[in-house]
């Protein structure tokens, strides 16, 4: 799958829009262009199943998050807990539903490539679901136009974190790639936020560390655009999820960063 990469005038320009939005010095905003490799903010295509690519339940649209592989060898895609239950809220429940009877997810093209088997949402700190892909559903482990993950990371701290992320967030889709700064770090180990862009339809997206390694699911705006973005972390809900769907264990897949 091609990558096509964003005009340095583009990127600058999204840049500069969101430092103007933004009552934070640039610095903050995690938005230098010359970050990493592939560009802070960016207009790659993400299409099929994999990290950041358009995730369908019921009416509403979401963004598939990590891809899992389970130590039953099936493949695991996760997402906002609160986006298995699409269209009507959810709040405070865990649902664990047999294989092939949990709700519909579906690609951008509206084909269905999994079920839900497992769903959490219990306030901000809890909201993880698990898709279980359908035998021959191609699917790719790489996060859209920043590549990655690399590994999983537990680490907790207070240091600051320019972090990445790729979503299908309403108003956003001519900039699905972005950056943002966790200008309190890694803080907590269920739970994390970081200033930058989203809105919604980002419920799921995959959240990087400029290592390339995996942080957590984007779950909740404080304000649309621009704002705090809270994120879930992997690490507690792998382990309260492989538990309930009687895994000995669900490993994250990993990709080069681009």
């Amino acid at each position: 799958m091609g990558r096509l990469v964003p005009s340095r005038a583009l990127v600058r320009a999204a840049a500069v829009l969101a430092l103007v939005l933004s009552p934070l010095p640039a610095q903050a905003a995690g938005l230098c262009v010359e970050a990493r490799a592939a560009d802070p903010v960016g207009t790659t295509a993400c299409p099929g199943v994999r990290p950041g690519a358009v995730l369908v339940t019921g009416t509403e649209r979401c963004s598939f998050g990590f891809l899992f592989q389970g130590s039953d060898r099936r493949r695991y895609i996760a997402t906002a807990g609160h986006c298995a239950f699409a269209p009507d809220p959810a709040t405070d429940t865990t649902k664990v539903w047999k294989p092939g009877t949990g709700p519909v997810a579906k690609d951008a093209a509206g084909k269905q490539v999994g079920r839900y088997v497992y769903a959490t949402v219990r306030g901000q700190f809890q909201d993880f679901a698990l898709i279980r892909l359908d035998s021959g559903v191609a699917s790719s482990p790489q996060m859209c136009h920043f590549g990655g993950p690399v590994k999983l990371t537990t680490e907790v701290h207070n240091r600051d974190v320019l972090v990445h992320h790729y979503g299908q967030g309403t108003g956003l889709q001519d900039l699905p790639a972005r950056s943002g700064d966790m200008f309190f770090g890694l803080y907590r180990e269920d739970y994390v936020y970081f200033y930058g862009a989203s809105t919604g339809g980002d419920s799921g997206s995959p959240v990087i560390d400029d290592t390339g390694a995996a942080v957590g699911l984007i779950t909740e705006l404080t304000t649309p655009f621009t704002g705090n973005i809270g994120v879930n972390r992997l690490a507690p809900h792998l382990t309260a999820a492989a538990k309930a769907l009687r895994l000995k264990s669900l490993t994250i897949m990993t990709a080069p960063t681009l």
